[in-house]
């Protein structure tokens, strides 16, 4: 089907700065051509067609929500053949573009309400690069480009709608979402109060070396090994005996050394008595957060000394490496915060 003169006349005037620019219109995206007017889509969709009449391409529907746990639709694409990409709103073309190290592998055609995605060569089997589309509403679609699956062809043209919210999921959502909201709320609330209190700040005395700032002294100190094979220095503090007034609040330091080749990052910490297992209020403070090979690391546990009232405390510390899972234990009986007797014996 021959062409009209105006036609290849647009298409020329809109592929034309691509040629004559040694820059691209946006450095992103290099092998990316934005036509702009109506004209500029028909005359482009027309070579589209005239050149590939005898590979009439079928129709795929996909149809989206913009949920976070929905999986990111696959766009089955090959080498040197073009997918249409319909939309159903106009599109924001700065905002589209295929990333992961894919910039080179693709020409992409943006505007109105369609993209036009052409791979340079075949995609290897399993590989996948991110395209971004982004509505003029502000809807972010992500969408997978990759190869298709056996015994399938590239898809021609790609429909994508937007599936319609139901009143009552939009209810359910916005449950959800205030619920969240209050949730987190409440965490920034405590954690803020935590703070404040005296027990954090002397958490982070400790751990950040100034014990001479802090009303308490050394009373004990022993080491162990972790399940890592990590050399940990336990130091325990309390009062001293010729205060005049006994602290509620003992503490426990460790030095953990890194032996390991990797990075070691304690994440969290909690307290529980034992026996009985029940939570112990304590502040934790890490100092550095992460602890590089070869290097020292300082966690200080500060609580109350009433939790010794009924046994020993267990204290158990996560790190990322783990993935959430314990890191190391240790228990800390009522003997550890009492300082050593000093002798009446007095020879002479």
């Amino acid at each position: 089907m021959p062409l009209h003169l105006r036609e290849l006349t647009v298409l020329c005037l809109a592929l034309a700065p691509m040629v004559a620019s040694a820059q691209p219109t946006e450095a992103r995206w290099n092998s990316s051509i934005d036509l702009k007017t109506p004209e500029d889509w028909a005359a482009y969709e027309r070579v589209l067609n005239e050149r590939e009449t005898d590979k009439p391409h079928a129709t795929r529907y996909v149809s989206i929500r913009q949920e976070p746990t929905d999986r990111v639709p696959p766009v089955y694409v090959a080498g040197g053949v073009t997918t249409i990409i319909r939309l159903p709103y106009k599109l924001h073309t700065r905002g589209t573009g295929i990333g992961g190290g894919g910039e080179g592998r693709f020409e992409l055609v943006r505007g109105d309400r369609k993209v036009f995605v052409t791979p340079t060569r075949e995609l290897a089997k399993g590989e996948r690069f991110p395209l971004l589309v982004t509505l003029a509403d502000g809807t972010v679609i992500p969408l997978s480009l990759t190869s298709p699956p056996e015994k399938l062809s590239a898809d021609g043209e790609v429909q994508i709608t937007k599936e319609p919210e139901k009143p009552d999921e939009l209810r359910a959502r916005l449950v959800v979402m205030t619920e969240k909201a209050m949730s987190f709320e409440a965490r920034l609330f405590r954690a803020l109060e935590e703070q404040r209190s005296a027990e954090h700040l002397l958490a982070g005395l400790l751990a950040g070396g100034n014990t001479a700032l802090t009303s308490l002294i050394r009373v004990k100190d022993r080491h162990f090994v972790d399940g890592a094979g990590r050399s940990v220095l336990l130091e325990t503090y309390a009062s001293s005996p010729e205060a005049p007034r006994v602290a509620r609040q003992v503490a426990a330091h460790f030095v953990v050394t890194n032996t390991g080749a990797e990075p070691v990052e304690f994440t969290s910490a909690r307290a529980l008595s034992s026996p009985g297992l029940e939570p112990v209020p304590a502040a934790f403070r890490t100092q550095p957060r992460v602890i590089p090979p070869g290097e020292d690391g300082f966690i200080a546990v500060v609580f109350d000394r009433e939790a010794l009232g009924g046994g020993n405390v267990a204290v158990d510390f996560f790190s990322k490496a783990r993935g959430g899972q314990i890191e190391f234990s240790v228990d800390l009986t009522p003997g550890d915060f009492e300082p050593p007797q000093r002798s009446r014996w007095w020879p002479f």
